[in-house]
């Protein structure tokens, strides 16, 4: 009965963190590369740019025109401000 108990707890616990992973990074057609970054402040992101060049680093605070990217990845000492449209695509690791 314990067993069967405790099988049934760790398979309902599975189900709960895979729906929980989805839902964090689901999007809908409604976001925008703002509303998008703005969920990630405090996580690490790269940003792809038009002009083909890549930035790594943790999400700062978000303003109406920009974003700061902080702790740029190999210029820890660095920060960045990244216009949104110059922004083509995000990548976020989930683990």
């Amino acid at each position: 009965m314990k067993r069967t108990l405790f099988t049934c707890l760790c398979i309902c616990l599975c189900i709960f963190s895979t729906v929980m992973n989805a839902a964090e990074t689901a999007s809908t057609a409604q976001d925008t590369v703002k509303s998008y970054l703005m969920q990630k402040v405090k996580k690490s992101v790269t940003l792809h740019l038009v002009s083909g060049k890549e930035l790594s680093g943790t999400v700062g605070t978000t303003g109406q025109h920009l974003v700061q990217l902080k702790s740029l990845t190999g210029k820890e000492f660095y920060d960045a401000m990244v216009p949104y449209d110059k922004i083509v695509a995000i990548e976020v690791r989930n683990r």
